[in-house]
């Protein structure tokens, strides 16, 4: 009975388009629903004091399919840093294993309705993720000038597409997404801020809510003409 396909990333807008029971015209690709950018302004630092202690941020539910036994390789590698992670479930066996192999630097966490304050914090956001949607949390970093490395997976390396502060690693590679958080905690001020304000305008001009709105109302009155 389904007529029309909206996809928000470009694996399943490719995948859309094999189907031979719809004609490709009937098939969109719109990146996600948008996040209200208005209630982000309220957790938006301006400058970060880089002499404080640099947290590697993840947003997540505590699941394989976020990344997370990657995410302890990574934290064993970078030791020097402090990783903290929020997200729904059980983070008990992340937490056990991480202890288990003596990694100590990473701090798990449930999550909380206030997760744009924690986000706030992050020097960089850490998605390691194997498969996503369109994810929200890295949305919502960039749109707090918070950059983000995540992996070359769909729903993750769609929301960074056309932005200056590319950071993807291919998926499982370590020692590539060790090299793109250290660069990032190796930028002085000035740099950084820079990352920052790349972050943001990227975010802005693609997925505030109202620009994303507007995409939907564009191909609603298409369907209804």
């Amino acid at each position: 009975s389904t007529n029309y396909i909206i996809t928000i990333n470009k694996f399943d807008y490719s995948i859309a388009k094999i189907f031979k029971k719809f004609s490709k015209k009937n098939i969109f690709l719109v990146k996600g629903v948008g996040i209200e950018s208005n209630k982000l302004k309220a957790y938006y630092k301006k400058k970060k004091n880089l002499n404080k202690s640099k947290i590697i941020g993840t947003i997540a539910t505590y699941n394989k399919d976020k990344g997370y036994e990657t995410l302890l390789h990574v934290a064993k590698e970078l030791s020097e840093y402090k990783f903290i992670c929020y997200g729904a479930g059980s983070y008990n066996y992340y937490k056990t294993k991480a202890e288990s192999q003596k990694i100590f630097n990473i701090e798990f966490n449930n999550f909380t309705d206030e997760i744009e304050k924690e986000i706030s914090k992050f020097h960089v956001m850490f998605l390691p993720s194997k498969r996503e949607g369109l994810n929200v949390s890295i949305q919502e970093s960039l749109f707090l000038g918070i950059p983000v490395v995540t992996s070359n997976t769909r729903g993750c390396k769609d929301v960074l597409e056309g932005s200056d502060i590319n950071y993807i690693f291919d998926e499982n590679d370590i020692k590539s997404a060790c090299s793109l958080l250290k660069y990032i905690l190796s930028l002085n001020l000035k740099e950084y801020n820079e990352d920052s304000i790349k972050c943001q305008l990227h975010a802005y001009s693609n997925y505030d809510s109202d620009i994303v709105s507007d995409k939907y109302i564009s191909i609603f009155k298409k369907i209804l003409n």
